[in-house]
């Protein structure tokens, strides 16, 4: 998991451009900045919100999520992280085993020209003594026969282990096992359109629950003229300068300001005159 979020394998998938032409710069709209690299940038993205791993606690397998904008790309990234992840441990594991593999080669190869050695001493030995008649020659004949015997052993030891790291080596080639490939996305996985729905229901509710109890609360104060009543709807009615429509939390006949009347005009003496002249 820790190879997966790493920049080693991470770094490829920065520069890489995918099959709708396009880089992760390009599908996220990121821009480069002389305060910000563009690469650390798309780096942080991936971290942060396009990768997620997760391992199965019981079977320890691995699950790899890319999410992008484009479900294509998507799948494309996923398969993309886990082949370099195999191509990094097969590579790493290949130039271990290979010196390993050298040098049990090479310690193999020196115990069999030992072997032949002794082996041919032995040969030369009772060659030049067909008939052995003393202790001495006899005990010399045991002592090269020993030797063979040492040789021999010590080479089939050798040989079992070279054959051994080769079998183990061609079994352990593929160390990542790909259960299932990426697949393209049927659906988007954000946001989730029926939880999204069920929420906005439940919050349209509880709104509309308290703008009916706020407005049942002002219609009892405007019914019954509670004192200051007058001053709060003043202010409710300058509020909804910036907040349009807070207005409507006011009864009807409280939404709009009263205007002053008018004092009456002064009445003309056009009656007592009328009377004067009749």
């Amino acid at each position: 998991m820790e190879l997966l979020r790493s920049d080693l394998l991470l770094q490829p998938l920065t520069k890489h451009r995918w099959s709708n032409n396009q880089t992760l710069a390009d599908l996220f709209d990121l821009k480069d900045s002389p305060d910000t690299n563009l690469e650390r940038q798309v780096l942080t993205l991936l971290r942060k919100r396009v990768l997620s791993i997760r391992q199965d606690v019981e079977t320890a397998m691995l699950t790899v999520r890319c999410t992008t904008p484009d479900p294509v790309t998507s799948s494309e990234m996923a398969d993309e992280l886990v082949e370099g992840l195999k191509t990094f441990l097969l590579e790493s594991q290949t130039s271990g085993t290979s010196e390993l593999l050298r040098l049990a080669e090479e310690r193999t190869s020196q115990a069999q020209a030992a072997l032949n050695r002794a082996e041919l001493q032995l040969r030369d030995f009772r060659e030049r003594n067909k008939t052995i008649i003393s202790a001495k020659l006899k005990m010399e004949e045991s002592k090269h026969e020993r030797e063979v015997t040492l040789q021999e052993e010590q080479f089939i030891q050798l040989k079992t282990k070279l054959e051994m790291l080769r079998l183990t080596w061609q079994q352990e080639v593929d160390l990542i096992n790909v259960i299932q490939p990426a697949e393209i996305p049927r659906k988007k996985s954000w946001p989730p359109t029926a939880a999204a729905v069920v929420g906005s229901a439940f919050f349209g509710f509880l709104l509309a629950v308290s703008i009916a109890f706020v407005r049942h609360g002002i219609g009892t104060l405007a019914a019954r003229d509670a004192p200051g009543f007058l001053e709060f709807a003043t202010h409710i009615r300058a509020l909804n300068r910036f907040l349009p429509g807070l207005a409507l939390l006011l009864p009807r006949h409280a939404r709009k300001r009263k205007r002053p009347s008018s004092p009456p005009a002064p009445l003309a003496q056009s009656a007592s005159d009328e009377g004067d002249e009749s």
